[in-house]
C-alpha cells in the first residue's frame, strides 16, 4: 500500500511540475537586429512547445522591428529568403514583451533572474512587474543573447559580471526556484562568465564561445536579403542559429547533443569554440523536451545549406559600413565612405589603445602580444 502512495505522489509531482523561462535580449540598436530576431524566434518555439506564456518573461525591444530601416516593418527574420517571402517572427512576440528599452540594465536582468519583485518595482516603476512563480519541482531555461567581454555581459548600457551573476544563480538555488535550470548565453567571450560554475547547482551551461574568443553572426551582407530587398544588417547570431535549427528538430534530443551538435556544426566556419559547463555529467542526457515542451519540427533549411556570410562581432560594425558603400548610389556613396572610414578609424583606435595598455603596463613585447587579440575584447 505505502508503496502505491509513493507511486501516486511521485506522478502527481511530475504532473504537477511546470516548465519556466527567461529571455533576456538586452539590445536595441539595428546592428543588434539579430539579437532582436533569434530572441524572438525561442520565444515562439518555447510557445510552440507548450510552454505557458505565463511562465515566460522576456526582455526585449520593438524598436528594431519597427525601425525606418526596416524594409518589412515589424517582421524580424534570422534567415535569408533571396526571391521569396521570409519567415517571420516578430508577430507572436513582439506583442508579449514584459521589460522593454528603458528596463534594459544590469539590475532589472539579476532582479528577474531573483524574481524580486520589489526591486523590480524600484527600478521599472511597474506596479505589476513579471517574474517567474517557479518552485523546486519546475525546470527553468535562461536564454541570453546579446555582447560580451572577460568576464562581463552587456546588459543595456550596464554590465553583469561573472561574480554577480554566480552569486544570483547561488541564490535561485538556496531559494529553491527551480529542480533543473538550462543556461543558454551568446556573447563573446560567454565561456568566461561560468569558469566558476560549481557542477553541484543542477546547472546546465552551454555559450556561444569560450572565455578567449569572440562570436559570429551570420547571414550578414550580401546575404541579407528578404523578396529582393537587403536589410543592411546581420540577420541572426551563428550559434543561437544552429541551436534554434537543432532544437527544432526534437524535442527528443539532449542536452549532450545539442552541445556536440552546435560545436560542431559552428567550428566548420568560427573560431568561437562553443563550450559547456556546471552539471555536465547529471543533466547531459536529459531532453530539450524537459525544458521546452514537445516542440514540433519545422526545419526550414538544412544547416549544411548555411554558407551565408559570418562575421566576428567585432567586425560587423566594419562590415555593415562596408556593404552601404558598396550598394550605396552615386548620390549617398560620400557619406556612405564617410562611415566606412570613421568604422575603420574606430576599430585601428581600439587596437592601439589594447597596445598602448600592455605596454604601460607590461612591456612592448606585451603590447606585440596585444596587437594580435581581437579589438573588440574590451567589449564586443
Amino acid at each position: 500500500m505505502k508503496y502505491a502512495i509513493f507511486f501516486t505522489l511521485a506522478i502527481l509531482a511530475i504532473a504537477s511540475a511546470e516548465r519556466h523561462a527567461i529571455i533576456i535580449a538586452p539590445r536595441a540598436n539595428w546592428p543588434d537586429y539579430g539579437v532582436q530576431s533569434e530572441s524572438c524566434r525561442m520565444y515562439k518555439d518555447l510557445v510552440a512547445g507548450g510552454v505557458k506564456p505565463e511562465n515566460i518573461v522576456l526582455m526585449s525591444t520593438k524598436k528594431v522591428s519597427d525601425m525606418q530601416k526596416n524594409p518589412f516593418p515589424g517582421e524580424l527574420f534570422t534567415d535569408d529568403s533571396p526571391s521569396a517571402p521570409g519567415k517571420d517572427y516578430a508577430h507572436g512576440c513582439v506583442e508579449y514583451i514584459d521589460y522593454e528599452e528603458n528596463d534594459m540594465s544590469a539590475k532589472v536582468m539579476l532582479a528577474i533572474m531573483r524574481a524580486d519583485v520589489d526591486a523590480l518595482k524600484e527600478l521599472t516603476g511597474k506596479e505589476n512587474p513579471k517574474v517567474l512563480h517557479s518552485t523546486a519541482d519546475d525546470d527553468i531555461m535562461l536564454y541570453f543573447t546579446s555582447h560580451g567581454g572577460p568576464g562581463r555581459i552587456l546588459v543595456g548600457s550596464t554590465t553583469v559580471s561573472d561574480k554577480e551573476l554566480m552569486e544570483t544563480i547561488q541564490y535561485m538555488h538556496d531559494h529553491k526556484m527551480y529542480k533543473n535550470f538550462l543556461f543558454l548565453m551568446e556573447a563573446c567571450y560567454s565561456g568566461s562568465m561560468f569558469l566558476d560554475l560549481p557542477k553541484d547547482l543542477n546547472v546546465y551551461a552551454i555559450t556561444a564561445a569560450d572565455d578567449d574568443h569572440s562570436s559570429y553572426e551570420s547571414h550578414c551582407p550580401p546575404n541579407d536579403v528578404i523578396d529582393g530587398k537587403s536589410l543592411g544588417t546581420c540577420l541572426s547570431c551563428y550559434w543561437d542559429n544552429s541551436m534554434e535549427w537543432f532544437m527544432e528538430g526534437g524535442a527528443d534530443h539532449t542536452l549532450d547533443e545539442l552541445f556536440k551538435h552546435t560545436h560542431e556544426a559552428v567550428a566548420k566556419s568560427s573560431s568561437q569554440n562553443v563550450s559547456h559547463f556546471g552539471d555536465i555529467e547529471g543533466m547531459g542526457k536529459m531532453t530539450l523536451r524537459q525544458f521546452m515542451g514537445d516542440l514540433p519540427a519545422k526545419r526550414l533549411r538544412s544547416m549544411a545549406e548555411d554558407k551565408s556570410e559570418k562575421i566576428s562581432k567585432s567586425e560587423v560594425p566594419k562590415h555593415l559600413a562596408m556593404w552601404r558603400a558598396i550598394r550605396a548610389d552615386k548620390s549617398e556613396l560620400a557619406e556612405a565612405m564617410k562611415e566606412y572610414e570613421e568604422e575603420v578609424f574606430k576599430m585601428a583606435k581600439k587596437e592601439v589603445e589594447v597596445m598602448r595598455l600592455g605596454r604601460a603596463v607590461m612591456s612592448e613585447k606585451a603590447a606585440e602580444k596585444a596587437m594580435k587579440m581581437p579589438a573588440g575584447k574590451i567589449l564586443d
